[in-house]
């Protein structure tokens, strides 16, 4: 993986953009206002209906990023667009200077993410993807008592992401946009998740994919990774149902740890702790800030687990076919 290199020349610190307005959008917005130094001046959305909303928040609107560029100062940009719009935008603001934060992925292709990566390396801008579950304090509280042997060595990771969510019509059911299905859209989370709790996963194995609604993506897929000291995961992505599951649940040699959505517990033998609190999804795209300031200012400098994350996608959706294990090219 890359380290990304902090840009240290920018006058302008603290001036945030949004590059689209779309849902994902909304939980940055939230963020940003829990922080009173880093002010939303500038929205670049073409729908009307969502520049208006960006108007509402007091920020000016625009209709493309260089008309943005070329009347704010910009330090700091959260691309929030579909993914095959990414490689353009991000190209764009990182030849201006300005840090970028991506939401996931970071573009559709391993190839195109790491040219985003290698041109940060080249301006001196951070470049960062968007990772909320790995900013989430439950899971990364995990992942210390994991490290601190807790419930002694992990045996397997279980894991499901599913909810209701119709895409026909929708720009995630286009391959050309979305890059693939559930699995391109929820499986990076799931990368994340694991590469928190035990460590970077090294391969995957699709068990089941499933095409319910009739696009031209899957909408459900069931699959494996493995990690480096030889941990399997289980994973189940879904569209279609929700099925009531923690967002991961840990076995160890000498107990389990439930990472659900209200509380992340501790089980050994007949005895249940409760070790930490649930999902906050203010709480983490907060602390997504923070990671992004903190490498701004060389308080740390963070690997771009994007380029993982897509690159496990791109090696799932050859698994497709066959069936076999398969690791990043």
């Amino acid at each position: 993986m890359s380290t990304i290199v902090t840009n240290n020349q920018s006058n302008n610190d603290g001036n945030w953009a949004i590059i689209g307005l779309g849902r994902i959008a909304a939980s940055h917005v939230d963020a940003l206002a829990q922080r009173p130094n880093r002010p939303l001046v500038a929205v670049v959305e073409t729908d009307l209906a969502r520049a208006a909303k960006g108007a509402e928040l007091g920020a000016q609107v625009f209709g493309t990023i260089g008309a943005m560029l070329a009347e704010v100062p910009i330090s700091r940009a959260i691309v929030c667009t579909p993914p095959h719009l990414h490689p353009a935008q991000v190209t764009e603001l990182l030849q201006h200077g300005v840090a970028t934060l991506v939401e996931k992925p970071l573009a559709l292709s391993q190839t195109l993410a790491q040219r985003l990566v290698d041109l940060a390396h080249s301006t001196g801008c951070v470049l960062q993807t968007a990772a909320k579950f790995a900013a989430t304090e439950s899971i990364r509280t995990a992942g210390k008592l994991i490290a601190a042997g807790k419930i002694g060595n992990v045996v397997k990771i279980e894991n499901v992401f599913s909810g209701p969510l119709d895409v026909r019509g929708d720009w995630r059911s286009i391959p050309e946009q979305a890059g693939g299905g559930v699995l391109f859209d929820n499986g990076p989370h799931v990368v994340d998740v694991v590469r928190t709790l035990v460590g970077l996963p090294s391969s995957i194995r699709v068990l089941h994919v499933g095409y319910k609604q009739g696009t031209g993506v899957e909408d459900e897929v069931e699959f494996e990774l493995r990690t480096a000291p030889g941990i399997v995961t289980h994973s189940v992505l879904s569209w279609n149902e929700a099925k009531p599951a923690p967002i991961a649940r840990v076995v160890g040699t000498l107990g389990e740890l439930v990472v659900g959505w209200q509380r992340l517990e501790c089980v050994v033998g007949d005895t249940t702790e409760v070790v930490g609190g649930g999902y906050d999804k203010r709480a983490a795209f907060v602390n997504i800030h923070d990671d992004f300031e903190n490498a701004i200012a060389e308080k740390q400098k963070p690997q771009n687990y994007g380029v993982l994350g897509i690159a496990l996608m791109e090696a799932g959706i050859r698994s497709f076919t066959s069936k076999q294990w398969e690791s990043p090219l």
